[in-house]
Order: structure tokens, then sequence, then C-alpha cells
């Protein structure tokens, strides 16, 4: 059953403790004694103080397959992101997978692990109810029974003492539905005020907060994204820096396209679509008339990358190709730049709005290292070339054997008239 987090669930003191001590780690660094001042007695540090070690051939004989909340898609136990620009559909998109995951049922064909989810509505409660009604109206997913809660307002993770009252209300619900399986927030920016995004400190907090509330289930940040580039998440680097992994979101008329842009570990799924359709809810009009909401509902429709707007966008995008069907290449910025600035002739500033808009465009994505041209690989061009020289070398057979032909047949030729001569 799909209940609101009670208003008066309160933390416990020893955990408030933690959360508190938590959040202080971050404002503690520029304050950090020296090494000599932190410098203890042997043995000083017992018990359950100690700090945990392992061997790395213990770490070899860890073999155990990694578990899916939604199968293939995202695993149990991490933080991820969900970015996408106002009215992009991420919400609809982890509602439904909420839905699926609080009921058992499969995410578009994917398994789920079952557990309760735990939705933090910072904005859009009363449109939820809505929502939900659309969903189980058009999927049928036995919503009446399900292990999920929401929250009936925002609260600040950079509070201790919000942080703790959240984890009790979790608490809470799992006596009720059992372990938390997804802990879904809506949105960051809700969540993280009063504190600045931008602001790695805040942001350090934010996802500190995140890991504790989650313990050993999926997180899953709604947040929207950067100003000019709407392949990362808003503000501080230190977001994608902490997200096991992050989805992007586009949206073209009533499709929308979710595109894997980090996957710490583990190979990146394949982007997939959905498509926005109206389903009917249980409300009415004054005048009797039906109230209907959205829900979404796949499909094999892939939003195809724009091309590249303006000369210098196009000019950079063939320089990267070319460079990139040699060898597999991941440039910084500042290197994107430089080629831009330096073998192209750009101004600095068109050079920069280049690099941002073949971002932006999908064509420059994310990985170790820089950024890189997942539809070129490295072997294209000498596929190319020696697709070339095979036809090259083909084409001097053929002549070299007509040639020959030729030959024989002038000899031939003189043969006979030298016989019909009496030579």
């Amino acid at each position: 059953m799909t209940d609101a987090i009670p208003d008066d669930a309160m933390p416990s003191t020893d955990l408030l403790e933690r959360i508190a001590t938590m959040q202080r780690r971050d404002q503690l660094k520029d304050k950090a004694p020296s090494s000599t001042t932190m410098r203890m007695a042997p043995g000083a540090i017992v018990g359950d103080m100690r700090f945990p070690l392992i061997d790395a051939s213990e770490l070899l004989d860890h073999i155990e397959p990694p578990e899916y909340i939604a199968d293939g898609l995202i695993e149990r136990g991490v933080t991820c992101g969900l970015i996408g620009p106002p009215e992009s559909g991420k919400s609809l998109f982890a509602q439904h997978m909420a839905a699926c995951v609080s009921t058992g049922q499969p995410f578009f064909g994917r398994h789920v692990t079952h557990g309760l989810v735990v939705y933090l509505a910072g904005e859009g409660y009363h449109g939820i109810a809505r929502r939900l009604q659309a969903i189980e109206a058009h999927h049928k997913l036995g919503l009446a029974d399900a292990a999920f809660v929401v929250s009936k307002c925002g609260a600040s993770f950079l509070s201790p003492m919000e942080v703790a009252r959240i984890q009790a209300a979790i608490e809470q619900a799992e006596t009720r539905f059992g372990p938390l399986a997804l802990l879904i927030v809506d949105t960051l920016a809700r969540f993280i005020s009063p504190g600045d995004e931008s602001k790695a400190q805040d942001m350090g907090a934010y996802l500190n907060a995140v890991e504790a509330l989650r313990g050993d289930a999926t997180a899953i940040t709604l947040h929207h994204p950067g100003h000019g580039d709407a392949q990362r998440g808003r503000g501080s680097s230190a977001w994608r820096g902490g997200v096991d992994a992050e989805f992007i979101l586009a949206s073209q008329g009533d499709v929308i396209t979710v595109t894997c842009a980090k996957m710490k570990d583990g190979e990146k799924p394949a982007p997939f679509s959905f498509k926005v359709t109206l389903a009917p809810t249980k409300l009415c009009r004054e005048d009797g008339s039906p109230i209907a909401s959205v829900v979404i509902v796949p499909t094999e429709t892939i939003i195809a990358k724009p091309k590249p707007s303006g000369k210098n966008q196009a000019a950079l995008l063939r320089e990267l190709e070319t460079r990139a069907a040699m060898k597999f290449t991941a440039w910084t910025d500042h290197e994107l730049r430089d080629i831009a600035i330096k073998d192209l002739d750009m101004h600095r500033n068109r050079a920069r709005e280049a690099v941002i808009g073949l971002r932006n465009l999908g064509y420059l994505v994310g990985t170790v290292g820089g950024s890189h041209l997942p539809h070129v690989r490295p072997n294209d061009r000498n596929t190319t070339e020696s697709a070339h020289s095979d036809g090259t070398q083909a084409t001097e057979s053929a002549r070299a054997s007509l040639e020959a032909c030729i030959s024989d047949a002038s000899s031939v030729a003189a043969e006979y008239r030298k016989a019909t001569r009496g030579e």
C-alpha cells in the first residue's frame, strides 16, 4: 500500500550523533591538525574503532555476480543520478520504476528486486497521486498492496536533524514492509537547500546523507543538467565523482530516450526509449468529465543525435573523427580547445563553444581521462583503407590478366598469318 511518511517519526540520539559526525567531516578539513599532533601511542585504538583492512587475496575469491534493482540497468547498493531538464520525464521514469520495484513487477521486461521503496518528493507531491492512479489504471501493477511510501514535503540533507528524521521514518516503514530496496530523491535542488550545489562541500554533504540513508539499498537522485552542458549534472564536479551511475534523459515530442553516461562498475546498458501517453485517474472535474494523467510505455524509437550546429562544430567533429579513426583517444577539455584553436584556427571563445556544443549534442561523451567519440571505432579508417587497397589489388590483377590474354591472342594471330602465307 502506498502511504505517506509519517510526520512524527523521530530519530534516536545515537543516530543523530552519527549523522552529525558525517556532516561535519568535510567542514573539518581546513582545521585538521598536523600529522604530528594526530599520532597516537601503539595500541591506543582498540575494538570497533580500528580502521578495517582486508587482504587482496580474499577479494580474488569474490566471484558473486552483481545483483540488480532492475536487471541489467541499475545495480543494488549503488548511488546513481537521473539527469534531465524540467519536463523531460525523469519523474515519470522514477515513479514507474518505484511502482515496479514496490510490487515486484518487471520494469518493462527487466526483472526487479522486490522491496520497500521510499520516494522523497520535494516537489509535485499532489501530482504523484494522479500519476500513481494512472500507472495502476494503465499497467495494473497492484499498487494497492505495494511496499511504497511517499514523503509529504522536502527536507534539507545538510541538516543532521532532518536527515535523522528521514532515517527514522524509513526504519518505521521497514517494520511494516521489510528492508529498504530503493530510495528516490526528487530532486537534488529541493534536498540540498539551503546549501549551494556548486560548492563541493555542500554537494559532498548531500551525497554523504544519501549514503547514510540508503544503507544497502539503491538510491536514485533526480537532478537537473548543467548550464550549457546537458550531459552532466548541474553544480560541483563532486556530484559526478560521487555517484556510481548516471543516466541522461532527452525528450523529443512524446519520446524520452535514456542514455547511460557513467557506469562505475560494469558495462553501460544500451540507450532505450519510452513514449508518454495519457491514462485515466480516479478524479473528475465538477462537470463530471474525467481527469487524465501521463504514463510511460516502451517504444523502439531512439532519438537521433541532431547534426552539429554551425561550421565550427562541424569542423571540430570532422577533425576529431579523423583522429579517433586512427586510434582510441580520450581528450581533456584543454586538449579539445587546443585542437580547435591551433589546428583549426578558431578563436578561443568559438573553440570553447564548439566543444560544449558537441558534448551537448551527445557526440563527445565522458570516459576515463576525458571525452571520446563513442560512434567512431579505431579501426574504421583501417578497414576503409584495407577495403580500398583490396579493391585496387583486384583491379590490377584483372588488368594484368587481360593484358596477358591480349598478348596470347596476338601471338596466335601472328602464327595463323604465317601459316596461311606458307611461311
